[in-house]
């Protein structure tokens, strides 16, 4: 079932963008959660990843180069790390940072990608969106300033996702862009969010 879903996203995206490379833009999650960092010490780059998940997505960057490349705007359009979608059609769109956070950004990226999923006709339109697309950033708690941190102690006793709206005021596009608009921790997004994943494909 998950190939088909793959397939028909795909396709969709073929109908639009000619003389796409068809398998390209599948890619783990894992792969769309890698983050290079230049090292202080070392002539190379530090590479992590925000999961070890290898449920299958569209690579949003990969999709978004095509896209760029096809409409030849005078500025770039950006894009959401990885692009899920369920067998119920629900869209979650997962962006991941490992550093510090830039809200122009965020909001850009959320923008770009409702523009082009609507150009590329994987929503229908803005009440679509609203009825079934989620916006997720991931980020790290180390990085993370904002007094929402839990200590390990109180976390024990929590069983949901902690969805932090606040979050760089990322809950702003819930109901205007998107279904949900919510930052969540890395713990959480590999403990709550690849369940999800796991569960659609029967994993």
């Amino acid at each position: 079932m998950r190939e088909i879903i793959l397939d028909e996203l795909k396709q969709s995206i073929l109908s639009e963008i000619y003389n796409l490379d068809y398998y390209n833009l599948e890619d783990t999650l894992k792969e769309t959660s890698l983050s290079k960092v230049k090292s202080d010490t070392l002539k190379d780059y530090i590479v992590t990843y925000m999961t070890d998940a290898e449920n299958k997505v569209i690579n949003g960057d990969k999709l978004i180069k095509k896209y760029n490349s096809k409409y030849k705007f005078s500025l770039k359009v950006s894009s959401v790390d990885a692009i899920y979608k369920f067998t119920n059609g629900i869209i979650y769109l997962i962006e991941f940072k490992s550093g510090s956070v830039n809200k122009e950004d965020v909001y850009k990226k959320a923008y770009d990608t409702y523009i082009a999923l609507s150009e590329l006709k994987l929503i229908k339109d803005i009440n679509d969106s609203k009825s079934r697309v989620f916006y997720i950033m991931v980020y790290k708690e180390e990085h993370s300033d904002y007094n929402t941190k839990i200590t390990n102690t109180l976390k024990k006793y929590l069983n949901n996702i902690r969805k932090n709206k606040d979050y760089y005021k990322i809950g702003y596009f819930e109901g205007y862009l998107f279904k949900e608009s919510f930052a969540c921790s890395q713990d959480d997004f590999n403990t709550f969010i690849v369940k999800e994943f796991d569960n659609e494909e029967n994993i």
